[in-house]
């Protein structure tokens, strides 16, 4: 899946991330505060398909790159967990597990352009809602996903530590 947007560079491109990118993506997850900071294998369990044991979860990762250098300003890891409806159609619960973008490339769209392709990736796994928790601390980030249709739907007292804060749970439906 490919998806570009024109900026004052040029053009960003968002994608599924390859294997040889994720020593960048753990870089830019490091240099940002607010991101989870994952151990390598965790990285790496987005990028492979799953085994047969773990087909009930699909997990991708996004990145958006910059035209001019290649390299990831962003990404969004994304999981969906299998599931049957009442009616017994195939569904899934979606998670946005971990997202950042480049400190320089914010409020220019690439937030919102990996929300979008990891919406369209959940909704191909039958993804009925997408779920995040988010600092409370956060101010830009719960922007952008109440600009996207997010809504809170719950508090975490004292979910996260270094530097210890709230988590806000957010849902938006996806059909």
């Amino acid at each position: 899946m490919q998806n570009l947007v024109s900026d004052s560079a040029g053009t960003i491109l968002v994608r599924r991330a390859r294997a040889a990118e994720l020593k960048a993506v753990r870089a830019l997850a490091r240099s940002t505060p607010m991101a989870a900071h994952w151990l390598p294998a965790a990285f790496e369990a987005y990028c492979f398909a799953p085994s047969q044991k773990s087909e009930a979860q699909a997990k991708a990762l996004f990145v958006a790159c910059s035209a001019a250098t290649g390299m990831p300003i962003g990404f969004a890891a994304f999981s969906a967990l299998a599931m049957v409806d009442p009616s017994g159609a195939p569904a899934a619960e979606c998670e946005l597990e971990n997202m950042a973008v480049a400190a320089e490339w914010r409020r220019q769209g690439v937030g919102k352009r990996l929300l979008h392709a990891g919406m369209l990736w959940c909704s191909g796994q039958s993804g009925t809602s997408l779920w995040l928790e988010v600092r409370a601390s956060n101010r830009g980030a719960i922007a952008l996903y109440e600009q996207t249709g997010f809504i809170v739907s719950g508090r975490r007292t004292a979910y996260y530590a270094e530097p210890p804060d709230d988590a806000i749970l957010m849902r938006k439906k996806l059909f």
